[in-house]
């Protein structure tokens, strides 16, 4: 009887010896390969193209890193120039704004020079106001700009760019770089705008502050 036990014993053993060599399941997330978090905002500005034209944008985005190579979190934009009129909607003013998200790579992030890859996606809202400031007098019968926000429409946007950048202290990294931005009106108004009124290249620098390499 006790062999029999013994035997079984060795046999439970072997078995459970079998079992924790065995690799680890395949899983979606791993998340063991994380090994550092962080975090940082990002002030930039563009120079970009808002109706076949180029103007100044102020943007700023905020984002958490994960090993310092993948980001991701939310951006804006917003078109800074109040008496922008490029000459095909002239004499009308263009205005631009714009939230999303952002997902972004970078290779060699220790690297004193190394290379970014943004890409943003999200909503924009532009719109044609009167240039004329007979028009945007106060009504003070009915309490509003006569003719203001003239045209407007909800535009989706994709936009994608490179960045170089360099390490300027542990919390700190300075980059410029270029996008390409796509638009499409989307809603069920009147598209009273072009489909690519929001469309086209831009030229961006901006830095970010934040702890990069929180070891986790």
């Amino acid at each position: 009887m006790k062999i029999y036990l013994a035997i079984i014993f060795i046999a439970i053993g072997i078995m459970c010896q079998k079992l924790s060599a065995q690799e680890k399941p395949e899983t979606l997330i791993d998340f063991s390969s994380i090994k550092t978090i962080g975090i940082y905002v990002s002030p930039e500005y563009q120079l970009g193209q808002l109706s076949g034209g180029f103007t100044n944008f102020a943007s700023g985005s905020i984002m958490i890193t994960i090993n310092k190579r993948i980001a991701f979190g939310g951006t804006f934009l917003r078109s800074i120039s109040e008496n922008y009129s490029p000459t095909n909607v002239s004499p009308l003013l263009v205005r631009s704004e714009f939230i999303g998200g952002k997902i972004e790579y970078t290779i060699n992030p220790d690297n004193l020079i190394h290379f970014s890859f943004p890409v943003v996606a999200g909503v924009s809202r532009v719109s044609l106001d009167s240039a004329n400031l007979e028009d945007d007098m106060w009504d003070y019968n009915d309490h509003y700009f006569k003719n203001r926000s003239l045209k407007q429409n909800n535009l989706l946007i994709l936009q994608a760019g490179a960045n170089a950048e360099v390490n300027l202290i542990k919390y700190a990294k300075f980059y410029i770089g270029t996008n390409y931005r796509y638009s499409t009106i989307i809603g069920n108004d009147v598209k009273v705008l072009e489909n690519n009124i929001n469309q086209g290249l831009s030229f961006s620098v901006g830095i970010k502050l934040g702890l990069f390499d929180f070891s986790i």
